[in-house]
């Protein structure tokens, strides 16, 4: 299960954010709404890079208004067998 997802300088996510996918553990499903432009596409893209990295096919979308590309990362955070692992 993917519990969330912390995203920094890629696309509209100019600074770290943590995306919480899950409300509680019973629910089976996990809504993404908002308005054009918050990052909705931008979210499901960095679950797509990180769970289907190939270097060919993937260009790293830098947020405009970020100065470096240095710390920019994504990183999931996943429920395996009831445990916490990044």
């Amino acid at each position: 299960m993917i519990l969330g997802c912390l995203v920094d300088g890629y696309k509209s996510f100019k600074k770290l954010q943590y995306i919480n996918f899950i409300k509680d553990e019973e629910e089976a499903y996990t809504a993404i709404l908002g308005k054009n432009g918050v990052g909705k596409s931008a979210i499901l893209e960095s679950l797509n890079f990180l769970m289907n990295y190939q270097v060919a096919k993937f260009s790293w979308n830098m947020n405009k208004d970020r100065k470096s590309s240095k710390n920019a990362y994504i990183v999931g955070l996943f429920s395996i067998n009831g445990r916490l692992q990044i």
